[in-house]
């Protein structure tokens, strides 16, 4: 599960001469291409940068979701390399300045403990990214805070109202929050609404590895929490008939229900066809189908294909090409 993680990168460009041409220069070069800062804001990740072009320092001060920006696809050093050995853009810009350092941080939905619990410790100042960016401040970091899986990119829904400003640099604060992250999110759960769960693996025809690939790949998508442990264990789905299980530990904030419905996604491919028994239990309770409230004459398997369209929405397209490679592996293996 990954706690906190740095954004882009922000460069503003101060030019004396025509704006517009500038910003043109910047979005011919490669990699690079027009955005508004909300939509750059949407598709950026930690190794992307934004830039700004503008007059003069009170042009930062009319900054907003709707300013046009240049989204590079590399970081600021290589993206302030290749401008800097251009001498045709170059000429055009008279002055270059960084933006504040952007974190990341993942809390529990519905609490903002950890927001309060930062601030206080850091001395730092509620405020917004857009506010942040429109004032001198690059050797300072924001800390913008959300309840989704930081894995993806964020929309602007996904992150909290409420920001932090702390006056220290981002690679101090980011070693920091990365060192302490935990810690906050334990004060900020109820030590027992964390769970250990063991999830049983059974495949009939045997295909253990492929099926925990398949396994771990979403819970690591979807930020479900640690894995704890595993171990091949003993189940007993009827009376007096063991079979033999992969079992896998895991610790997490989500509820019983949610993780049931989360394995049951895995269940079936695309097609609605069967293709593992994943038992959750808790508490060495095993929980059953009657927890995830289930439509009354909607079969399993329909059951299944609808959880699976609902979760594997929300992971990566490298994790979903991922699971499908997987899946496509299982097929294969029962050809040989």
């Amino acid at each position: 599960m990954i706690l906190v993680r740095t954004g882009p990168s922000f460069i503003f460009f101060y030019t004396k001469e025509c704006e517009q041409y500038l910003f043109s220069l910047l979005e011919n070069e490669n990699d690079t291409s027009k955005k508004y800062l909300g939509q750059a804001l949407e598709e950026s990740s930690e190794a992307n940068t934004i830039a700004f072009v503008l007059a003069d320092r009170e042009r930062k001060k009319t900054i907003n979701e709707n300013t046009p920006v240049i989204l590079a696809q590399s970081n600021s050093s290589n993206f302030l390399l290749s401008i800097i050995n251009q001498k045709i853009i170059r000429e055009y810009i008279f002055e270059a300045e960084l933006g504040p350092g952007l974190l990341l941080m993942k809390i529990p939905p519905h609490d903002n403990y950890v927001c309060n619990k930062i601030s206080f410790d850091y001395q730092a100042e509620s405020t917004t990214l857009v506010e942040t960016l429109n004032r001198d401040c690059s050797n300072w970091s924001i800390v913008c805070f959300t309840s989704q899986p930081l894995s993806r990119p964020l929309s602007s829904s996904d992150i909290l109202d409420t920001s932090i400003l702390i006056k220290d640099s981002l690679p101090r604060v980011y070693q920091q929050l990365r060192r302490q992250s935990v810690k906050y999110l334990t004060e900020a759960i109820n030590r027992r609404e964390w769970h250990e769960y063991k999830i049983n693996i059974y495949d009939l025809e045997g295909r253990y590895d492929l099926q925990y690939q398949r396994l771990v790949t979403l819970i690591e998508e979807l930020e479900m929490g640690f894995i704890l442990g595993e171990t091949w264990s003993v189940d007993h789905p009827f009376v007096m008939f063991p079979v033999t299980v992969y079992q896998v530990r895991l610790f997490s904030i989500l509820p019983s229900n949610e993780v049931k419905r989360i394995i049951i996604s895995l269940e079936y491919d695309e097609k609605g066809n069967r293709l593992v028994d994943l038992d959750l239990y808790y508490q060495r309770k095993r929980i059953e189908w009657g927890r995830i409230n289930l439509e009354k004459g909607v079969k399993r398997e329909e059951v299944g294909f609808r959880l699976r369209r609902e979760y594997f929405s929300k992971i990566t397209s490298k994790g979903y090409e991922k699971i499908l490679k997987l899946e496509e592996a299982l097929k294969q293996a029962l050809t040989e």
